[in-house]
């Protein structure tokens, strides 16, 4: 093996978001840092693919206004450019047809989803949000809170509509309330985003500014094994050994426990949530509707460029189409689920067919979350905290660690607490001097 040119430091093992985050706030304290990507690009599942000259993400992205992922990028003068989604006549669809989504008072009046006094139910629910989640408890389900707000069996499915939107997982009942609702308040207000020209964009502001900081950015850099070595680790990709004081697994739960030797670690965690995903370019026009959401069904329809823009080439649109819980229903064949795809999005009349599309994808599984936060497990505070390997010096993050938030202000969020703890213990181990590869 030949020893890496830059012994000692932090080792950050992972690309994406929180890989990157985690690089910039160890960074930022004074370590010094390797990232070792496996992949050529960097973002892990925050990059975006081009596609016979489309941008697409891999399946439909929306950044928080209020999360974690977009203050971190502020406060590094990354500007992650977006557009609030295009919510012309929005509706939902169930076994009795379309029905305008209910997007604030006036539009509770106009709906035909709900009536009478679920109107006011739902009305009090999207008015006290916020509230709401504020003393939402991590050990009862998102279903189980709601439940208790309102009654009516139509307000119910068109909130956990909501729910499915803003968290991405399928099902209410396997969802944390302090997680399902704060998503819930803070998707309504202050909203999302749709990123001009995809996630990749910031994502390589995100690089470059981790370059600026002396992060040596090392791609196609697959990590093989990690290994105790005396006071510090060996990190090993190919025929290279990386040495290091401190190690930042920035990767999913099953890639942590493969490094780590430690298939006991964390077994608690729900398995990952996962969406089949349809893009659909098609030429430029108007639509009757831009965004759809299934009550019956978990499905998912809107039109991303625009608003946004960059993403499809000039003159024509790019609109996603997604059902929730891919991996719930595995029995599933990906031919047989594009289809249902391709028949929900022409027969909900938004005038969205495969037919009109000059060009398509079609993902069957997309990991939309390693892991969400249950009731039976506590919530986001019985999440796995970033020192919660066993191993001293080796920490964690990513989307399902820490107690912050879901998706990628998750990851962001374990990122700076698992950054800062390793530039620590390097700092420490440097104090007492380190034995090398």
């Amino acid at each position: 093996m030949h020893e890496a040119n830059r012994p000692g430091g932090v080792v950050v093992v992972g690309g994406g978001p929180a890989g990157l985050a985690a690089a910039i706030t160890a960074a930022d304290a004074g370590a010094t840092v390797t990232l070792l990507e496996r992949r050529a690009g960097l973002g892990g599942r925050s990059r975006t693919d081009e596609v016979e000259g489309a941008h697409l993400n891999l399946g439909p992205h929306a950044m928080y206004e209020a999360g974690a992922a977009l203050a971190f990028l502020r406060s590094h003068g990354v500007d992650a450019a977006g557009v609030a989604p295009d919510m012309h006549e929005p509706i939902v669809v169930d076994e009795r047809g379309r029905h305008r989504l209910p997007d604030g008072p006036v539009g509770l009046l106009r709906t035909s989803a709900v009536r009478g006094r679920a109107r006011l139910q739902l009305a009090k629910v999207l008015a006290t949000a916020s509230r709401l989640a504020d003393r939402a408890p991590g050990d009862r389900s998102t279903a189980a809170v709601l439940a208790e707000q309102v009654t009516d069996p139509a307000a119910r499915r068109l909130l956990h509509a909501v729910v499915r939107l803003t968290t991405y997982a399928p099902d209410a009942d396997a969802l944390s309330a302090d997680a399902g609702l704060r998503q819930v308040a803070i998707g309504l207000d202050p909203g999302v985003r749709y990123v001009h020209g995809g996630w990749q964009t910031w994502v390589d502001r995100l690089a470059e500014v981790a370059g600026s900081k002396g992060v040596d950015i090392r791609r196609g850099t697959g990590v093989d094994t990690l290994r105790s070595d005396g006071p510090g680790w060996v990190v090993t990709a190919g025929d290279v050994d990386h040495a290091a004081d401190a190690v930042v697994l920035a990767v999913g739960p099953a890639a942590a426990r493969r490094l780590l030797g430690r298939d006991d670690l964390w077994p608690d965690l729900s398995p990952a949530s996962t969406a089949s995903c349809l893009d659909l370019l098609l030429p430029g026009g108007p639509l009757p509707h831009t965004f759809v959401l299934g009550l019956d069904e978990p499905w998912y329809l809107s039109r991303h460029d625009p608003p946004a823009t960059g993403m499809a080439p000039d003159g024509y649109a790019l609109v996603s189409i997604m059902r929730y819980g891919s991996s719930v229903e595995p029995s599933v064949e990906p031919a047989d689920r594009r289809r249902q795809l391709e028949t929900w999005a022409a027969g909900v009349g938004v005038g969205v067919g495969v037919d009109h599309a000059v060009r398509t994808r079609y993902l069957h599984r997309v990991e939309t979350a390693s892991s969400i936060p249950t009731p039976e497990t506590g919530g986001l505070a019985g999440r796995p905290a970033p020192d919660s390997t066993g191993a001293p010096g080796v920490f964690v993050c990513g989307d399902w660690v820490g107690g912050e938030g879901l998706l990628v202000d998750a990851s962001v969020a374990s990122a700076q607490g698992a950054g800062r703890l390793a530039a620590r213990a390097s700092r420490v181990a440097a104090g007492v001097g380190h034995s090398g590869a």
